[in-house]
């Protein structure tokens, strides 16, 4: 609720109940009284006029940027829709400690969550969440039932489980089981694996989500494509604070197979990195640094 605004008599003030997610007022509340002894009415009327809803279609378009989100809804990417343009793009670790980088960024947090920059915690309807713990503020307000492991800690897994309303986990799609089918790709689970993988495979994997998981806390992008015009995507790699591409890494699994393919993957990858780099020193008036590249190998 917004601070009251006492008219001049100092008798009478307005509360104007919102969700702070979406900016919708809900309610208006009026407070009357003449003295702060003497007794005070709370009266509870219609939303008035304001709100986004009344917003011309103008207004819209000038506020409009699309959202990229994983499959838990937290945003990752802003797009500019008359550009194509990323003009925002974040790095979060497991539990939604996020860094934003670029002229926009979103305080969407997990789906159902608002955050608050200035405190550290997330808006989650009936409690507050924060990102850096990975705990709510307070205990469930339905008990032990719905987390009986810890009371205020998060959702199994974030990655593809959310709590919208701070009360209780759910999968992402209809099925609560991981390992069921995915509701909207037939050949994943509802976790995001692959749906009767072998073992090479869910091993390869797994190493890849647990390398993924340590080059981020690190300061790495990760699986995300290389920045400027390229569909070129490795497993990790280092921006400078001017922008340009400094380290590419790749994992691959420690066999004749994977030796064979990561030099000339790498070589592709640092070729662009150079002349992205070279593009960027002619913009900026900045020396290109040299591109390092890695192969970092696995036990399949």
């Amino acid at each position: 609720a917004q601070q009251a605004t006492l008219g001049p008599d100092r008798g009478t003030g307005y509360v104007w109940t919102h969700d702070p997610a979406s900016g919708e007022i809900i309610g208006q509340i009026t407070l009357t009284g003449t003295h702060t002894h003497h007794p005070t009415t709370i009266t509870n009327t219609d939303a008035t006029p304001g709100d986004v809803r009344d917003w011309d279609q103008d207004r819209v378009d000038a506020e409009f940027f699309a959202l990229v989100a994983d499959l838990a809804g937290a945003p990752h990417e802003i797009i500019d829709p008359a550009t194509g343009d990323v003009v925002g793009q974040s790095s979060q670790t497991l539990y939604g400690k996020r860094v934003w980088r670029g002229h926009q960024s979103s305080p969407l947090l997990f789906a159902g969550q608002y955050y608050d920059d200035e405190s550290g915690w997330a808006y989650n309807r009936y409690r507050y969440y924060h990102p850096d713990a990975g705990v709510y503020n307070a205990q469930d307000p339905l008990g032990a039932a719905p987390r009986i492991a810890s009371a205020q800690g998060y959702v199994n897994h974030p990655a593809h489980w959310v709590d919208v309303l701070g009360l209780k986990a759910h999968g992402v799609g209809k099925h609560l089981d991981p390992k069921a089918q995915h509701p909207d790709f037939p050949g994943r689970n509802v976790d995001g694996t692959f749906r009767g993988e072998n073992g090479a495979a869910a091993n390869g994997r797994r190493a890849h989500d647990s390398y993924s998981g340590f080059m981020q806390n690190q300061g790495y992008e990760v699986n995300r494509q290389l920045p400027g015009d390229t569909r070129l995507r490795p497993d990790a790699y280092a921006i400078d604070d001017n922008g340009f591409i400094t380290e590419i890494r790749e994992l691959k699994p420690d066999t004749a197979s994977g030796h064979r393919r990561s030099g000339p993957q790498l070589n592709r990858y640092s070729e662009y990195a150079q002349q992205y780099n070279a593009g960027r020193a002619a913009d900026t008036g900045l020396p290109a640094p040299t591109v390092r590249t890695f192969a970092d190998w696995y036990t399949p």
